[in-house]
Protein backbone atom coordinates (compact mmCIF):
# COMPACT_ATOMS: atom_id res chain seq x y z
CA UNK A 1 0.00 0.00 0.00
CA UNK A 2 1.22 3.49 0.14
CA UNK A 3 0.43 6.50 2.91
CA UNK A 4 -0.27 9.96 2.05
CA UNK A 5 0.85 12.80 4.03
CA UNK A 6 0.26 16.25 2.56
CA UNK A 7 1.32 15.65 -1.16
CA UNK A 8 3.46 13.21 -0.66
CA UNK A 9 3.55 9.13 -1.26
CA UNK A 10 5.74 6.34 0.25
CA UNK A 11 4.93 3.07 -0.42
CA UNK A 12 5.69 0.24 -2.29
CA UNK A 13 6.96 1.49 -5.77
CA UNK A 14 4.65 -0.70 -7.64
CA UNK A 15 2.15 1.50 -6.27
CA UNK A 16 4.35 4.62 -6.80
CA UNK A 17 6.14 4.61 -9.94
CA UNK A 18 4.52 2.66 -13.13
CA UNK A 19 7.93 0.28 -14.12
CA UNK A 20 9.01 -0.54 -10.80
CA UNK A 21 9.35 -3.96 -8.92
CA UNK A 22 6.85 -4.51 -5.70
CA UNK A 23 9.78 -4.41 -3.36
CA UNK A 24 11.05 -1.53 -4.25
CA UNK A 25 10.45 1.91 -1.86
CA UNK A 26 9.09 5.12 -4.10
CA UNK A 27 8.83 8.47 -2.40
CA UNK A 28 6.73 11.12 -4.51
CA UNK A 29 6.36 14.69 -3.68
CA UNK A 30 4.90 17.17 -4.88
CA UNK A 31 6.20 18.73 -8.28
CA UNK A 32 8.88 21.34 -6.43
CA UNK A 33 9.10 19.98 -3.00
CA UNK A 34 12.47 18.36 -2.03
CA UNK A 35 12.76 15.32 0.22
CA UNK A 36 14.38 15.49 3.55
CA UNK A 37 15.78 13.01 6.12
CA UNK A 38 16.86 13.95 9.76
CA UNK A 39 16.10 13.14 13.65
CA UNK A 40 14.65 15.89 16.07
CA UNK A 41 14.96 18.83 14.54
CA UNK A 42 17.75 18.32 12.53
CA UNK A 43 18.09 17.52 8.91
CA UNK A 44 20.87 15.55 7.77
CA UNK A 45 20.24 14.68 3.78
CA UNK A 46 18.13 15.88 1.39
CA UNK A 47 17.18 15.23 -2.11
CA UNK A 48 16.50 18.46 -4.33
CA UNK A 49 13.92 18.56 -6.48
CA UNK A 50 16.93 19.55 -9.40
CA UNK A 51 18.20 15.81 -8.50
CA UNK A 52 21.31 16.79 -6.36
CA UNK A 53 21.55 15.13 -3.23
CA UNK A 54 23.43 17.10 -0.14
CA UNK A 55 24.50 14.94 3.14
CA UNK A 56 25.56 17.33 5.77
CA UNK A 57 24.10 20.41 4.12
CA UNK A 58 20.74 20.74 2.94
CA UNK A 59 21.96 23.21 0.17
CA UNK A 60 23.62 20.88 -2.10
CA UNK A 61 25.14 22.90 -5.27
CA UNK A 62 26.48 19.74 -7.28
CA UNK A 63 24.89 16.05 -7.93
CA UNK A 64 26.35 15.06 -4.18
CA UNK A 65 27.63 17.47 -1.82
CA UNK A 66 29.14 16.12 1.43
CA UNK A 67 29.71 18.58 4.29
CA UNK A 68 31.59 16.55 6.70
CA UNK A 69 34.17 13.89 6.47
CA UNK A 70 34.24 10.28 4.67
CA UNK A 71 35.27 7.29 3.48
CA UNK A 72 35.10 5.57 -0.11
CA UNK A 73 35.94 2.73 -0.40
CA UNK A 74 36.10 -0.12 -3.59
CA UNK A 75 37.85 -3.92 -3.55
CA UNK A 76 39.95 -2.99 -0.84
CA UNK A 77 41.14 0.43 -1.82
CA UNK A 78 39.65 3.91 -0.13
CA UNK A 79 39.24 6.97 -0.57
CA UNK A 80 39.12 9.45 2.23
CA UNK A 81 38.67 12.78 3.43
CA UNK A 82 39.27 13.47 6.83
CA UNK A 83 39.03 16.12 9.48
CA UNK A 84 42.29 18.07 8.62
CA UNK A 85 41.25 18.18 4.91
CA UNK A 86 43.68 15.65 3.81
CA UNK A 87 43.12 13.34 1.18
CA UNK A 88 44.13 9.82 1.62
CA UNK A 89 43.66 7.29 -1.28
CA UNK A 90 44.53 3.69 -0.34
CA UNK A 91 45.18 1.44 -3.52
CA UNK A 92 44.39 -1.69 -1.42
Amino acid sequence: GTGNVSGAQIGRASNVFSGSTAYDLGINVATGQDIWFGDGSTANMVIKESGNVGIGTTVPGQVLSVAGTFNATQSGGSIILNSNGDIVVNLG
